[in-house]
């Protein structure tokens, strides 16, 4: 079967996001190619079972005919998408061009055909990770340190670059494999934009920041700080197996995280350690340019201790399972007001690609 027989048969009417990643923490230099070339994506690759489906796009997996390694392939059906789709759809893989982090996603191959967009990156086969944390059989609360150093390493790197993620949270958080505990990969850089010309974003209601609830002026940029508070968010629920801010009502959840309005519920969090408590506080401080940079928080008492409990945390695997229920019950609700109509907006600055074929 050809893939554009393949591809045309999925209703690609709703926006969905590559979740693939790169490999462990090294740094090194990557070369972009951006001549035009005469290849096609069937020319190198074989398109293989479906991973997954939404918003004009389908995942599925290639395998490389020269190599036989697998990746997973997000294709864009060209009809399918508006004059804005297909420059944030450039400018994504503009971001990931610039991007060689050993914890962020890889960008193999890029495509542009008549019918299609095809996006190639590595493939992530281990799940998310908060699906992992909840089958594993011992997790202590230096295990949850040592994932968030690795994603504040990563975080870090990209920051240097200028470069906001803007849309971190647990279902954007990879495992490479089934095995390596540690091999977690930041996916989905769909919403990133470079710092400067930051002023729309759109995320999951319980990881979004302050500062952009509270403002309606899109033209108004939002930068590093949003990741900082979504990481600690992520952070909270890392420890304690759910959101520091919730609430049924919407507009009470966003007053709570205006206000920076969050417990460390007992008996959940006796067993934690102060200095863990203190971390999140200062990430998740309300008044971003009081906000602590990643650089800044890699230094923390909390991150760099040696001696971090090894006791089991419990409680936390059964609740994390709870938390995909709890995003779909607000994200319809956010979709239609907020975070879409007010912060959607994408910069009009970028300066999309332009080659048919980029490598790397």
């Amino acid at each position: 079967m050809k893939d554009e027989e393949s591809i045309d048969g999925v209703d690609m009417h709703a926006k969905t996001s590559v979740h693939a990643v790169d490999v462990p923490v090294v740094v090194a230099p990557v070369q972009v190619t951006t001549t035009p070339s005469q290849l096609f994506f069937r020319d190198k690759y074989v398109l293989g079972g479906t991973l997954g489906e939404g918003s004009f796009a389908i995942v599925k997996k290639a395998r490389n005919k020269e190599t036989g390694v697998s990746y997973a392939v997000k294709v864009f059906k060209k009809d399918a998408l508006s004059d804005q789709d297909e420059c944030d759809i450039h400018s994504e893989v503009a971001i990931l061009g610039r991007l060689n982090h050993a914890n962020v996603l890889n960008l193999v191959d890029f495509f542009s055909e008549p019918k299609y967009y095809y996006i190639v990156t590595d493939l992530c086969e281990g799940g998310e990770l908060f699906d992992r944390i909840a089958q594993l059989s011992y997790y202590t609360e230096r295990e949850a340190r040592d994932l968030v150093k690795v994603l504040l390493t990563a975080i870090a790197y990209c920051h240097d670059l200028g470069i906001v993620h803007r849309d971190l949270k647990p279902e954007n958080i990879l495992m490479l494999d089934k095995e390596d505990n540690a091999s977690i990969k930041i996916a989905d850089f769909g919403f990133a934009k470079d710092a400067a010309a930051v002023n729309g974003l759109t995320t999951t209601c319980g990881y979004v920041a302050p500062e952009i609830i509270g403002r309606s002026d899109t033209a108004l940029t939002y930068g590093k700080p949003v990741d900082i508070w979504s990481i600690g968010v992520i952070t909270y629920v890392l420890l304690g197996g759910y959101t520091p801010f919730h609430d049924d009502n919407q507009s009470i959840l966003f007053d709570n995280i205006c206000r920076g309005r969050f417990v460390f519920y007992s008996p959940d969090w006796d067993e934690i350690s102060d200095d863990a408590k203190a971390f999140i506080t200062m990430a998740l401080t309300v008044d971003p340019s009081h906000r602590p940079t990643a650089t800044e928080l890699l230094c923390d008492p909390w991150i760099v201790d040696e001696n971090v409990s090894m006791y089991q945390l419990s409680g936390v695997q059964e609740k994390l399972p709870m938390l995909h229920t709890s995003a779909n019950k607000f994200k319809a609700a956010v979709n239609a007001t907020m975070l879409v109509n007010r912060f959607r907006a994408k910069s009009s600055t970028d300066s999309p690609p332009s080659p048919r074929h980029m490598s790397l």
